[in-house]
């Protein structure tokens, strides 16, 4: 979603130029607070005291099964799930520590068996039959062609805040604003 927002807004304002950073919600934050980036679209997450959070959209997670594996139930549990090999975010992103969280709240012990640094090689490996992953329903794309299935998790307990972040006390330029303007409204259209 974020590319043809991003698109739409080039064309929009071709004069603008776009500085986009991807990274680990420690590295977003400190990018934040040393003013390299103007705002991030990112999770809540506890160690952002100097930050301010606009709710934009919930964001579930969602269990991802390899085409083998599919199943025709309409959902999976989390004690479903910890039967199944995991493949999984590493431990500096808020995804892991959401998953490991959830997990341990619910008395299971989480072990991926593969821990990856993207989302969409998380997806690729799920793709190849490497395991199961559990990742926020953002971030996995709808593909009617695609190796996997997307299963919603009961109970629904894992979800996150999605949010657009900037820093306590500092407004947007008016083109920030504009393109942060654009990705709220793609969000909430999208959820």
């Amino acid at each position: 979603k974020l590319p043809s927002v991003l698109g739409e807004f080039k064309s929009k304002y071709p004069n603008i130029t776009l500085e986009l950073h991807e990274g680990p919600i420690n590295k977003i934050h400190r990018d934040l607070s040393e003013r390299v980036t103007d705002f991030a679209v990112a999770p809540q997450h506890e160690d952002s005291y100097d930050l301010d959070h606009k709710a934009i959209v919930n964001d579930p997670f969602v269990a991802i099964l390899p085409r083998a594996m599919a199943t025709k139930r309409k959902y999976i549990t989390l004690k479903a799930l910890n039967q199944i090999d995991q493949l999984a975010l590493s431990h500096d992103t808020a995804v892991r520590a959401t998953v490991e969280l959830v997990f341990r709240n619910a008395g299971l012990r989480y072990r991926p068996k593969i821990e990856l640094t993207h989302h969409q090689t998380v997806i690729s490996m799920v793709e190849a039959g490497l395991g199961a992953a559990i990742l926020p329903k953002i971030c996995v794309a709808k593909d009617e062609n695609a190796d996997y299935q997307v299963l919603p998790i009961r109970p629904g307990i894992l979800t996150r805040q999605i949010s657009i972040v900037t820093v306590n006390g500092k407004r947007l330029s008016p083109a920030a604003q504009a393109c942060a303007d654009q990705i709220v409204r793609a969000l909430r259209q999208s959820a």
